[in-house]
């Protein structure tokens, strides 16, 4: 197995060289190319495997980006092509110290090739150091065949910051994940997660992006208690409950726009307010009833409403929606979003089709969706 995945890896770094010898020899259309017919060939040879799918993938979108910028095509790229894959050979060399899946003696031989690749590229050194310790962070945590996307992405989202409005937004958004594994709110995934996503929203849109964000957290952490749950949240569920709103920081980043801020409004809202019908509804209600065809059924069941929970869910999203000047459309995208989530986990989940993290990442999407087409009407 051991040397399987060492062929992998090696083939990695060949391929990678590959692509350095081509950009010299290619132009931008014709690389771009090159990579959109391996991102189809490697799906043929095997759909499954997101690792050959997402490699050609981000260095199409690279490719598209920063071809003729070769200081940063390479920058965001070297990552992906050589911490990685020599992250993974000495991890295994020196097998010891996991943290989870990954080794640190690897996430540290990441951080320094990325480091070094950096300073050589982008002759910062401030920049160079943020940039190797977010991007280690960021390979740290993905799952294995989806770090190459996650860390050429994150490279991209870096590339385009100011270094030292970004390092106060690290800061703020490393005491809200302290204060999260204190209060045992989040796991230790989990607090990663919040940190490089607080941090991006966080230099997006400042305090009035987060603090509706990190009440929703407080909130939800505090009212899980009446139902004794003493689990803390996970990676997957940070993912869920803040991915959206971390896709539209990212977008107000390269497209700045009060739209963002108004969807990003509404997906919380939404969230806030199933949060507050279901930890409620469950405490304090004597029945429930699916949402679909209004049949009693047990306290807890997918796409189980009761009168209390829904009445909880008006008072969480409202909690939101004071956030927005015009509150009352958010107000109402929350209570919608939180009825949209009900009703796919009385269909899709109840079935055992999704997982309640994807109900809830659904729901906000829709709640997302619903706020935009509601934002273009208003303004």
């Amino acid at each position: 197995m051991f040397s399987n995945h060492i062929v992998r890896k090696t083939t990695h770094i060949l391929v990678s060289i590959g692509v350095i010898i081509l950009s010299h020899f290619l132009g931008k259309y014709e690389m771009a190319l090159l990579c959109l017919a391996f991102v189809f060939i490697n799906a043929l040879i095997d759909y499954k495997d997101f690792g050959i799918i997402t490699f050609p993938l981000v260095v199409l979108i690279s490719t598209l980006l920063y071809y003729e910028d070769k200081n940063t095509y390479f920058l965001v790229l070297f990552p992906m092509f050589f911490s990685d894959p020599f992250a993974f050979i000495f991890g295994k060399i020196i097998d010891k110290f996991k943290f989870y899946d990954k080794t640190l003696i690897g996430s540290f031989v990441f951080f320094i090739f990325t480091f070094l690749f950096s300073v050589y590229f982008s002759k910062n050194f401030l920049f160079s150091i943020t940039f190797a310790f977010f991007l280690t962070l960021i390979e740290l945590i993905s799952e294995k065949r989806l770090d190459n996307f996650f860390i050429v992405i994150f490279a991209i989202i870096l590339v385009n910051v100011k270094i030292e409005l970004f390092l106060s937004a690290m800061f703020f958004a490393l005491i809200i994940s302290f204060v999260s594994i204190l209060f045992n709110w989040l796991d230790t995934k989990g607090a990663i997660g919040t940190f490089i996503i607080g941090s991006i929203i966080l230099y997006s849109g400042g305090f009035k992006w987060v603090i509706p964000l990190v009440l929703f957290l407080v909130f939800g952490s505090l009212i899980s208690k009446l139902n004794d749950k003493r689990t803390k949240r996970n990676l997957y569920q940070v993912l869920a409950n803040g991915g959206i709103s971390f896709v539209l920081s990212v977008m107000n980043i390269f497209y700045p726009n009060e739209i963002f801020y108004f969807a990003h409004l509404c997906v919380i809202s939404a969230m806030n307010s199933d949060t507050f019908s279901s930890e409620i509804g469950m405490k304090f209600s004597k029945n429930a009833y699916l949402i679909t065809n209004f049949k009693e059924v047990e306290k807890g069941t997918s796409g189980g409403v009761s009168f209390i929970g829904f009445i909880a869910g008006i008072l969480g999203s409202f909690l939101i929606s004071i956030f927005y000047q015009k509150w009352f459309y958010v107000f109402i995208v929350g209570i919608i979003g939180n009825l949209i989530d009900s009703l796919i986990g009385a269909t899709i989940e109840r079935k055992g089709f999704i997982s309640n993290n994807l109900t809830n990442f659904l729901s906000s999407l829709l709640s997302c969706i619903i706020g935009i087409l509601i934002y273009f009407k208003i303004s």
